[in-house]
């Protein structure tokens, strides 16, 4: 499965990218995400050669100064050591989606989704107009991209001299949102004929009427899916039906946050054989792309309905957690409900999306990070358990085990060993065990009276014996550097233990 996936995966970045350039992004990210790198770090992660690797670098600083104008953003030494200029550290991230954007633009397969989302439908001569192609060449474009769009079982069609998209509208829907709001974010707005303000003003009405307040690039997110919905809905596409185990599972998630979209702005224009299945639905599209929007306790609320719910995939998922909580010991763990939530909540989104999941995870640059290719003793767990009591196939268990490691991986780092010694001030280790402990909680660190089991031992008394990294000295309570420095030194610590 796995080299299947990095093979579409890489088809899919295609539709993108032109190969140097998506290299050119490789070594950016790793850069800007670095404090400092060298080449040899960043040949060893990308598998490019020293040569190849320093004229990216040239040709970067070129691109990013004639697109914003900052001279010498990427910085190397003789030292073989590669970092961002410090004058510039504040925008690292700034100019990297940015040039990402402003290569993406070259696109001909962003140029078009963008006309047939803002106008519905596109005719051929007004597609090859706008992409500068001729009629024989436009029919090359669309026999390629249709073989991108493949992966998800899509299609640009040509009727009667229109384009139009041809799927599962479910997956149109998904495919349109995140191609667009992944390449633009909230740097650019995509549609030159659509008001952006008008739009915003339907997306905040929805915040407030689910009492939730987001950054402007949530806003922009639904603004950008009313857009999808109003196109969808005007060409006359609906979703007609949902699967018969999904049904009982969306009416309780549309009980919990029952979403305004249809109410305020579109119930009209649904036919009413339609108006139910489009209102689950958009409650699940709700929590795909803001999943925080359910607190703790909502989640846990809902993980208690659908573990008692007479629902096959409610049942068989709340066996799951069950089982794996047993194996990890997590009986007392108030958060089984949580977990259940979260489960069923995956398990139906990759029911709706079906063999088209995973492409979509290879749609985002840089790729973020999931567990289909890991393989310890914590995974060998999940997948037996997924296995014996989910009946499900090869490529189901690999897929719902990933999402069950980020689940469980969390419980499994260990803490942070520190020991306290002070002998100038009788107060002090009391005072600092529990000025660290108003920063850390008990699940990452503890505090031991056995200093050969120590990770860093904190002491005012300098030492020769004690000159190692294990040995931090804090010469006062009252020494701000000396805390800064302590604070940073324990991070590092508990950061090495999680990953």
């Amino acid at each position: 499965m796995n080299k299947k996936w990095e093979y579409k995966g890489e088809k899919i970045r295609n539709m993108l990218l032109a190969n140097a350039r998506k290299k050119d992004l490789d070594v950016l990210y790793i850069i800007c995400t670095s404090i400092k790198t060298t080449y040899s770090s960043i040949e060893i992660k990308t598998k490019i050669t020293y040569r190849t690797i320093k004229a990216i670098i040239k040709r970067l600083n070129e691109n990013i100064y004639n697109a914003f104008e900052l001279e010498g953003f990427i910085i190397s030494n003789n030292k073989g050591e590669v970092f961002i200029n410090s004058k510039f550290i504040s925008e690292k991230f700034r100019v990297f989606f940015s040039l990402r954007l402003y290569w993406y633009k070259d696109s001909s397969l962003l140029k078009l989704l963008t006309l047939i989302v803002s106008e519905g439908e596109i005719t051929r001569e007004r597609a090859a107009d706008e992409l500068y192609l001729t009629e024989s060449g436009l029919n090359k474009f669309l026999k390629k991209i249709n073989q991108y769009l493949k992966l998800f079982s899509l299609r640009i069609s040509s009727n009667r001299g229109v384009l139009t998209f041809s799927g599962d509208e479910v997956i149109i829907r998904n495919f349109l949102f995140k191609y667009l709001y992944y390449t633009y974010l909230n740097l650019e707005w995509p549609f030159r004929k659509i008001d952006i303000h008008e739009i915003e003003k339907i997306s905040d009405e929805l915040f407030i009427y689910n009492e939730i307040y987001f950054s402007d690039s949530r806003s922009r997110a639904f603004s950008l899916f009313v857009i999808i919905l109003k196109n969808r809905y005007r060409a006359g596409k609906y979703i007609k039906s949902i699967p018969d185990n999904l049904i009982e599972i969306l009416e309780v998630l549309h009980s919990k946050r029952e979403s305004s979209i249809l109410k305020s702005n579109f119930e009209e224009s649904i036919p009413d054989q339609y108006k139910k299945s489009e209102a689950a639905l958009i409650d699940l599209f709700f929590r795909m792309y803001v999943p925080e929007i359910d607190s703790e306790e909502v989640q846990n609320e809902i993980g208690m309905i659908f573990s008692s719910l007479d629902n096959r995939t409610c049942q068989l998922m709340s066996k799951i957690i069950t089982s794996l909580d047993n194996q990890f010991i997590l009986n007392k763990d108030d958060k089984k409900n949580i977990r259940i939530y979260q489960l069923v909540l995956f398990v139906s989104i990759y029911t709706v999306f079906n063999t088209s999941l995973v492409p979509f995870i290879y749609m985002h640059f840089p790729k973020p990070t999931y567990h289909l290719n890991t393989n310890d003793n914590i995974m060998k767990v999940i997948k037996s358990v997924v296995d014996k009591t989910g009946n499900l196939s090869k490529e189901r268990i690999d897929i719902v085990s990933s999402f069950l490691y980020s689940l469980y991986i969390t419980h499994f780092h260990q803490k942070v060993c520190i020991y306290l010694e002070f002998s100038k001030d009788i107060a002090a280790s009391y005072y600092v065990k529990n000025r660290i402990r108003s920063i850390y909680n008990n699940e990452n660190i503890i505090f031991v009276s056995n200093f050969k089991v120590a990770d860093l031992i904190v002491t005012d008394t300098y030492d020769i014996k004690k000159d190692s990294e294990k040995f931090f000295f804090l010469l006062s309570t009252n020494d701000e550097k000396g805390w800064k420095d302590l604070i940073f030194d324990i991070q590092n610590l508990v950061m090495e233990k999680i990953f």
